[in-house]
């Protein structure tokens, strides 16, 4: 279950399962357009804290996701990664473009 909401200028997308896969796409996709076409959103949070597992379908919708989040001016930001989920995106090179904690 992927969960997002807004509040203000902030809005917030939480991966509520263990594991973002290519299953996941068509809800991921549908919650951070949500967000990202709020009115007067300029940051979304992505919260990682419950996934343990990303495939190369989960990157790949991080940089849909930041293609239409730079249209819109909005910045991105995943949060809560656990280690291997952490190693993946460093792996990938992702921390040159998301703030990832």
């Amino acid at each position: 279950m992927i969960i997002h909401k807004v509040v203000k200028n902030e809005a917030s997308v939480n991966i509520a399962q263990n594991r973002l896969t290519f299953d996941s796409q068509r809800e991921f996709r549908s919650a951070v357009n949500t967000v990202i076409n709020s009115p007067g959103v300029d940051v979304v949070n992505v919260d990682m804290s419950m996934v343990d597992y990303i495939d190369s379908a989960a990157l790949g919708m991080f940089l849909i996701t930041r293609e239409a989040a730079d249209a819109k001016n909005v910045r991105v930001r995943i949060l809560n990664c656990r280690t291997t989920v952490k190693q993946i995106f460093e792996i990938a090179s992702f921390q040159k473009l998301f703030d990832i904690t």
